[in-house]
């Protein structure tokens, strides 16, 4: 029996582990959602309040799970846990805060179907209205709830059944509200397309904004829904386990069911909308190319022996690479202005005119020689000035197309590679 014991906390000892790598992952996406959706909010200002102070509840929630992973990680045996929930002894308050937020986000969604249904009523008056005493009750109702409900639990004086069914319900609930709202909003909008119908323009947009926020939270929502109907049984399935092996099982369960329903959720709602996809990988390539080390590999020269030494490699590389890849001094890219690639558009045409070498590059030019056909006759003597090239250049972008530098520059960068 020992022997199955330790093998047990050691499983979860590692589980604890990872989970930790989890929640550090998903708090950096998730901080990214958080970001997306403040560049392009769309819903209303009263749904806006109730989702930032979900995701600030949830924020709550993910740092006291930190913290506790890192805690159990260390010691998992079972002297380190005590009651029927098998809460983390030494670090008892920061129990409590996190059941304190996941009660608060079980006991919030029954607030956020009444904000739809008012936002579904009021049609003519709710477009114009910001904070008002309705959503200061929307918010002091659940904070209420979950400080009462946090007492019962730590005085063990509740029944685990009302509460799971309780949970349970407001799950149910949410799913039935949200379908129940958007079928009497498309109802009222087919109405009042109709001929005759006598919305206004204000009841009209009202509709069509509670239609949209329908559409952007129904898949959000149901995975809410699915996701804490299984963390809910877990949470039961922990509280009325007999042995201390087969509750670190279902707390493990309850571990990964959380996670999988962050990265499930974060997904869906990123999907939900276009402009949030946009935003999300938009902002995920900026990370990208500010934090990201680039590796670059040593083209095959030709000029090189099987024993070269690694300065000459680095020296080809170099000159290889400064030849194609257009940087300032401090390493970041060259962007050209209009004027700046205007005036470098010139400046070679000329070079190459008056053939001057063009492999050397002074500061601010390519690297690389580029030579233009005008379908001009070329003077036999005499070098042409600035002026006649200029004229002689614009008379062949009439014929065809202005080169794009930059893709001039990434296929001599691949030929160079290949050779």
């Amino acid at each position: 029996m020992e022997r199955n014991t330790s093998l047990v906390a050691t499983i979860f000892m590692i589980s604890q582990c990872v989970n930790v790598c989890f929640i550090i992952a998903l708090g950096f996406i998730y901080s990214i959602v958080v970001y997306v959706f403040a560049c392009a909010p769309q819903f209303h200002p009263n749904f806006i309040v109730l989702i930032a102070v979900t995701s600030v509840n949830f924020t709550i929630f993910s740092v006291c799970r930190f913290i506790l992973a890192v805690s159990d990680a260390q010691c998992y045996w079972e002297e380190c846990f005590e009651g029927p929930l098998i809460l983390n002894k030494a670090l008892n308050h920061v129990e409590s805060v996190r059941l304190g937020s996941a009660i608060f986000f079980i006991s919030i969604m029954p607030v956020v179907v009444f904000e739809r249904f008012m936002a579904t009523i009021l049609l003519s008056s709710y477009e114009k209205k910001r904070l008002s005493f309705v959503t200061f009750l929307q918010l002091i109702l659940p904070i209420a709830c979950t400080v009462q409900i946090v007492r019962m639990l730590q005085s063990d004086s509740i029944n685990i059944w009302f509460l799971c069914g309780t949970g349970e319900m407001a799950c149910l609930w949410l799913v039935l509200g949200l379908l129940a709202v958007d079928y009497i909003n498309q109802r009222r909008y087919k109405h009042s397309s109709t001929a005759g119908s006598n919305y206004t323009l204000s009841e009209r947009f009202q509709l069509a904004e509670n239609i949209r926020s329908g559409r952007l939270m129904r898949h959000s929502a149901s995975v809410l829904v699915v996701g804490n109907v299984i963390i809910i049984a877990c949470f039961a399935a922990i509280y009325l386990a007999d042995t201390f092996e087969t509750k670190l099982i279902f707390k493990m369960a309850y571990d990964t069911s959380v996670n999988a329903v962050k990265i499930c959720f974060s997904i869906i709602t990123i999907k939900a909308s276009h402009i949030w996809t946009e935003i999300f990988w938009r902002t995920l390539r900026k990370i990208r190319k500010r934090f990201s080390v680039k590796l670059r590999i040593v083209p095959a020269a030709k000029s090189l022996t099987p024993t070269a030494s690694f300065t000459e490699i680095t020296e080809k590389w170099r000159k290889h690479d400064k030849s194609t890849n257009f940087r300032t001094c401090t390493g970041k890219p060259m962007v050209f202005s209009v004027k700046e690639e205007c005036d470098l558009y010139f400046d070679l045409y000329l070079r190459s005119w008056n053939h001057l070498p063009t492999d050397k590059p002074k500061n601010g030019e390519f690297g690389f020689s580029m030579r233009l056909k005008t379908g001009e006759s070329r003077p036999k003597t005499g070098k042409i000035t600035s002026s006649e090239s200029q004229n002689a250049a614009l008379s062949s972008q009439r014929k065809r197309p202005k080169i794009n530098y930059w893709i001039a520059a990434v296929k001599m960068r691949k030929a160079i590679s290949i050779a």
